[in-house]
């Protein structure tokens, strides 16, 4: 698992002058582009005499699209709309049965689990409805392979 802090706030700070006064310079905030930092990957497998299952997830926590951003000012005062890709889980699967010496069956699934990929619209006051956030939803489907595998 990897987990990457956020950035800093902007702290003030003092400078005393030639003359012994002090001045104060709080730093520009400048937007941030909230990537994914947290990310992580785990497996299970088992391996028997015949039988052999791999189980392997990844996951990945939100991730800012970018160039898409939207600052609108309500009441005087800026609102910063983002396009995120929320969080999302994949987890694959591959199984493999030993028929004989020299045959084996196979099946593997890719995001068995089937996640859609969403993309929503997140302001950073928290004020936009949830039925107003969808953005893009995407359904790929469960890739399923299987098979008979031979060697001589």
């Amino acid at each position: 698992m990897t987990d990457f802090p956020a950035p800093a706030a902007a702290q003030p700070v003092s400078i005393t002058n030639p003359d012994g006064s002090t001045t104060t310079f709080t730093p520009s905030v400048k937007t941030v582009t909230l990537r994914a930092n947290r990310f992580g990957g785990a497996g299970l497998q088992y391996a028997g005499d015949k039988l052999t299952v791999q189980l392997r997830a990844a996951y990945r926590n939100d991730n800012e699209v970018a160039p898409d951003r939207l600052t609108i000012n309500v009441n005087g005062t800026p609102v910063i709309f983002r396009k995120m890709q929320p969080a999302e889980t994949r987890v694959d699967l591959n199984v493999s049965y030993m028929l004989s010496k020299h045959y084996s069956l196979f099946l593997s699934g890719r995001d068995i689990f089937n996640g859609e990929r969403e993309t929503i619209w997140r302001d950073d006051n928290g004020q936009l409805a949830g039925y107003a956030n969808l953005s893009d939803l995407r359904r790929f489907g469960v890739t399923w392979t299987f098979g008979v595998s031979g060697s001589w």
